[in-house]
């Protein structure tokens, strides 16, 4: 018996595995943390300023609350931003920032995450990060040496992750590499490429609007199932001979997407370089880790499935494909 026509009923079901996870990936909200900054502005003010994502018309529905009996001192003020609201008061409280407790309502509810930062008033910060399972945070009575920047890392590694269409371009530049010297190139060349661009528009050198950068970054991944479809082993196109520069080029656009969530979301001014490292190197480790699972899979995949192996990519070529069109027409008509 032939080991492909044993193998049969596992290749249909990782190819019906694959088509859920395609419907279920591309109708996934991308990773929009809220934003909630607090900031003391006398002994006994504190300035709220609260950002919460939007997606199309929708407002993610989330609130704030503290506990603590602060009255407001202002009425909110609401903004209309590109992608978010933001609202803005000032509530007062005789002991100020210390022993504050925040509660992020409705957060249970959802899947989403919320960055909280504190600013007090002779300079010091700390932040935290809210999820569904952890909605409320008190600061301590006593502040402590807290590296607050330590959260960005976290949201690095997470953004990347939970990142579709850059885990697929990821994908995509791993399908076509040969080695592992050609894959350490390529994925070097993607990260430096990236990095490059996350601090030029961090550090307000380089200005691009987001969305029309959202929309390029699909056509990415689009180019990148079309470069793997159209493979001629005998004549390989600029991808497969050189992909390093692809991954450059096109990672200087996913830098520019990187960016975007930290310009929403700010960084700390005092620790703003300590902060923008941490998160891309948060952003590496999930890179990491995401190109070490598609190892494995492969692995197991070139085991099981050596003769249909072709097949398989060429599954994974049409799903990214798919995913990156629907985005990259979603992305086009909300310019």
């Amino acid at each position: 018996m032939r080991w492909g026509h044993y193998y049969q009923p596992t290749f249909r079901l990782l190819v019906l595995l694959l088509g859920l996870s395609v419907y279920h990936v591309s109708l996934a909200d991308e990773l929009r943390p809220a934003f909630l900054q607090l900031t003391q502005i006398s002994a006994d003010t504190i300035k709220v300023d609260w950002k919460v994502p939007t997606k199309g018309e929708r407002r993610m529905a989330l609130g704030v609350s503290f506990n603590n009996a602060t009255p407001l001192e202002t009425q909110p003020f609401l903004t209309i931003l590109a992608g978010s609201t933001l609202s803005s008061w000032q509530i007062q409280r005789p002991q100020g920032l210390l022993g504050l407790t925040t509660e992020i309502d409705n957060l249970v509810n959802t899947n989403a995450e919320v960055l909280m930062r504190v600013e007090f008033l002779d300079g010091q910060s700390i932040s935290h990060r809210f999820d569904p399972t952890d909605a409320q945070f008190t600061i301590p009575n006593t502040m402590i040496n807290i590296d607050s920047t330590l959260t960005y890392f976290t949201l690095g590694v997470e953004h990347i992750l939970i990142g579709w269409d850059h885990l697929l371009f990821v994908l995509g530049l791993f399908l076509i590499v040969a080695n592992t010297k050609q894959l350490l190139l390529t994925i070097t060349s993607f990260t430096l490429a990236h990095s490059i661009t996350l601090a030029l528009s961090i550090f307000d050198i380089v200005r691009i609007p987001i969305r029309p950068v959202e929309a390029v970054i699909a056509l990415s991944i689009v180019f990148l199932a079309s470069e793997i479809v159209k493979h001629r082993p005998l004549m390989p196109s600029l991808s497969y001979r050189q992909p390093y520069i692809v991954a450059w080029l096109f990672g200087l656009l996913h830098g520019l997407g990187f960016a975007s969530v930290l310009n929403e979301i700010g960084l700390p001014q005092t620790d703003k370089i300590s902060a923008l490292v941490l998160f891309n190197l948060g952003v590496e480790t999930g890179q990491i880790l995401f190109i070490g699972v598609l190892i494995a899979i492969f692995y197991v995949l070139k085991r099981l499935l050596a003769h249909q192996l072709q097949q398989m990519i060429h599954v994974f070529a049409y799903a990214m494909g798919s995913m990156a069109s629907f985005w990259l027409i979603q992305r086009l008509l909300s310019f």
